[in-house]
């Protein structure tokens, strides 16, 4: 038995090493830039720890320093200093009492930030971009200072122009124009389109459903697409089936199928959709595997008010709940059949329904 597991052990160690030479072997340390060029070859690049992320060489032309109001925040010099790099421009976007604040990027063209931002995830906040109405709605999302969001950034920059394509190929979802981006991940400018998110939408149109403020509780219509908004239902599942397919047809390039990373777009009077918008490409993180097991809409249903349920219990998202109750409130349709997680399941409906 014991020898056995020594033969299991030899092989097993010299295909981890074959796998990890490239990146602690001769040629190790690596520099940003090729870290990006393994990202197509792997699902996803995951920076081991703190100390081997400080061991990466840092390509100085890629980093240049941050204005942001009166306050100059320096280019890191080394690898170590990067996320205290991105803690300082957090700070400063945070700290200001001001309604804008001007933001310049090196010797790039100073923009100016309407404040506060407009959303925050795991890695990245968003800002909209005071301009001319001639030069289009944009907004900036900004790196938050931890290696994941390092990570994801990178790989937003390098999975775009295959989102593009695929969304378009698709033709039931878009994605947002990209003006600009940081490929090292500082920052992403994109167009601003005048939709909600889609968790402001489902809570709209009855989907989903905040149960209980105090218990911090949330609940989904298992019925949405039999209901009196089943032809917008049936739109984003439409949608939501081709981005899953995409995913699972391109698995390095699964994102985040969150209800906040997907934007309606929608007529005032009647509620329908004119479009829909995956706009954000950034991966999916590790622990968050139900992404990538969806099949059906009711799993995504059920996945929303989950989503819901967290959006409400965490400070961190600084949610405006009342804003949330607010879209809740629009909802006219029939009493609907609210599901908690904890209950019997009833229908399992494909998408594709």
């Amino acid at each position: 038995m014991l020898g056995s597991f020594r033969l299991l052990i030899l092989p097993s160690f010299l295909l981890f090493f074959s796998l990890s030479f490239p990146i602690f072997g001769k040629d190790a340390p690596l520099n940003f830039a090729h870290i990006a060029s393994k990202i197509s070859n792997a699902p996803r690049f995951e920076f081991l720890d703190k100390d081997a992320f400080e061991k990466l060489d840092l390509p100085h032309e890629d980093w240049s320093s941050v204005t942001i109001g009166n306050t100059q925040i320096p280019a890191p010099g080394k690898t170590s200093e990067i996320l205290t790099y991105l803690r300082r421009v957090e700070q400063a976007l945070t700290s200001c009492k001001e309604s804008t604040i001007r933001f310049q990027y090196g010797n790039k063209e100073p923009i100016t930030l309407r404040l506060p931002f407009l959303g925050r995830g795991n890695n990245g906040a968003v800002y909209e971009i005071a301009g001319p109405i001639s030069e289009g709605k944009r907004v900036i999302k900004i790196t938050l200072p931890r290696l994941q969001a390092i990570e994801s950034s990178i790989i937003e920059y390098e999975s775009y122009d295959f989102w593009v394509n695929a969304a378009n190929n698709s033709h039931t979802f878009l994605v947002p124009k990209q003006h600009e981006a940081h490929k090292l991940g500082l920052y992403r400018i994109m167009e601003k389109n005048d939709g909600i998110t889609l968790t402001k939408y489902l809570l709209m149109l009855g989907a989903i459903h905040i149960d209980n403020l105090e218990e911090k509780t949330a609940s989904f219509d298992a019925q949405f697409l039999e209901g009196l908004y089943a032809a917008s239902g049936k739109q984003i599942a439409q949608a939501i089936q081709s981005m899953i397919s995409i995913i699972k047809d391109n698995p390095l390039h699964c994102v985040s199928l969150s209800p906040n990373n997907i934007h309606i777009t929608y007529h005032k009077e009647t509620l329908g959709i004119k479009r829909i918008d995956l706009v954000d490409i950034g991966p999916v993180p590790s622990k968050l595997s139900s992404y990538q097991k969806l099949d059906t809409f009711y799993q995504f249903l059920e996945l929303c008010s989950e989503r819901l349920q967290k959006y409400i219990s965490i400070p961190e998202y600084q949610y405006d709940v009342g804003e949330l109750q607010k879209y809740q409130s629009l909802y006219k349709g029939p009493k609907r059949s609210w599901v908690r997680k904890n209950q019997a399941k009833q229908n399992s409906y494909h998408i594709n329904d």
